[in-house]
């Protein structure tokens, strides 16, 4: 049976879409990451799996030195109901409207988080929002082949590292694919999140069945940081950035992926045909791109990426950022995002029985002592939302 153990894996499923038994199945390891786990009777050691891992995959043939853009969607509903500026939106209209295929992270009926494919404008509104949970990419990578034999434009929309899963299992270029890849701070622990749902649904008093959860509400604005709505069939429940143990594991890089803090694809060339996220540190670039609504930052990191960008740039405020301006507060363009010093503390609480708020509240009890150094490991723009905080 073939051996997939590795630190590295960060779960984006190319091995278990490859296998020609489907002997491998994702699933949480014990701290709540995908990993690989295979059956050893169906398995033949055909070794596919382990040539297939984006691990071993280094042909990135995107700019080394992209084009960098502030960008706004001129829609403003679209955006107020994204994390930044509603540009994954008007990619993936444009990508439909040549009966083309999105895929994209959605919340399931038992509110975790996968990856599907759609052709409808309805559905897509699912997509939007950061998710901030390790999403399963099920059997998309197949599909996708499936769809771009078919002649069909694809775009798809996930992490570094699962877009690097997917250009590693085509092995090879289609002139009808796009994709996106996201500024990546690191994918956090799927068991942590239930754990947060659990502790929400007690301390709300919380009886109906949530339909969705939104991490990046903008009910407030979107320089406040993160503010969480937590909605049922007749409810919402606000929850602020202070009373969210969850996101605040996730900003201190507690509960993220050994793979996050070593990982191989945050950094340029990036793998994505375009990259996007939050403009992290806009106040301090330009006030005036920031009217509290939400405002992307943009990499076009290929050909194909300008092009798709040329399609919808009518529908966007845009302007260009310094290579150097737009790093400066999204570090995770370039590097990995710095563990935690007591990130394995944190995580050995979380095994031993102990809720999310007590091992957060015992990892915090350990800041006075190294507070300044804490402060330093962190990127910019979590520098910028601890100022704001405090």
């Amino acid at each position: 049976m073939v051996d997939l153990e590795n630190d590295l894996c960060s779960g984006c499923g190319a091995c278990s879409n490859i296998c020609p038994q489907c002997a491998i199945e994702m699933k949480e390891d014990e701290k709540g990451f995908l990993k690989p786990n295979v059956d050893g009777e169906q398995c033949t050691d055909c070794h596919a799996c382990k040539n297939i891992c984006p691990l071993n995959y280094n042909e990135v043939k995107n700019f080394n030195t992209p084009l960098i853009l502030s960008a706004i969607n001129n829609n403003e509903q679209i955006r107020l109901k994204s994390s930044s500026g509603g540009l994954f939106y008007l990619f993936s209209k444009n990508i439909l409207s040549e009966n083309g295929v999105v895929f994209g992270c959605v919340w399931d009926e038992n509110m975790q988080t996968k990856h599907i494919a759609t052709q409808s404008l309805t559905e897509l509104e699912k997509m939007f929002c950061s998710k901030y949970v390790q999403s399963h990419t099920k059997n998309t990578f197949k599909e996708v082949r499936e769809f771009l034999l078919a002649g069909k434009k694809v775009l798809y929309s996930g992490t570094p590292c699962q877009i690097a899963g997917l250009k590693s299992f085509l092995r090879k270029e289609y002139d009808n694919l796009y994709l996106i890849d996201l500024i990546c701070h690191g994918v956090p622990s799927r068991k942590t999140f239930e754990m947060f749902k659990g502790e929400i649904c007690k301390e709300k008093n919380i009886t109906e069945k949530i339909i969705n959860i939104n991490m990046r509400s903008k009910i407030t604005d979107w320089g406040k940081p993160f503010t969480t709505v937590v909605s049922t069939e007749n409810n919402e429940y606000v929850i602020p950035f202070e009373q969210n143990s969850f996101l605040e594991s996730f900003l201190h890089n507690f509960n993220i992926g050994d793979s996050c803090i070593n990982c191989k694809f945050n950094s340029l060339p990036r793998y994505g045909d375009i990259t996007v996220g939050d403009f992290c540190g806009v106040d301090e670039f330009d006030k005036e791109l920031n009217d509290k609504k939400g405002t992307s930052i943009l990499l076009i990191n290929s050909e194909k990426g300008k092009n798709l960008f040329e399609d919808i740039k009518n529908d966007c405020l845009i302007r260009e950022i310094p290579f150097d301006s737009a790093i400066k507060f999204n570090q995770n363009v370039v590097t990995s995002s710095k563990p935690n010093l007591f990130r394995d503390k944190f995580f050995k609480n979380i095994l031993s029985g102990k809720s999310l708020k007590e091992s957060m509240a015992l990892s915090r009890n350990n800041y006075p002592s190294v507070l300044k150094m804490l402060f330093k490991m962190q990127p910019q723009f979590v520098k910028d939302i601890i100022k704001r905080f405090i």
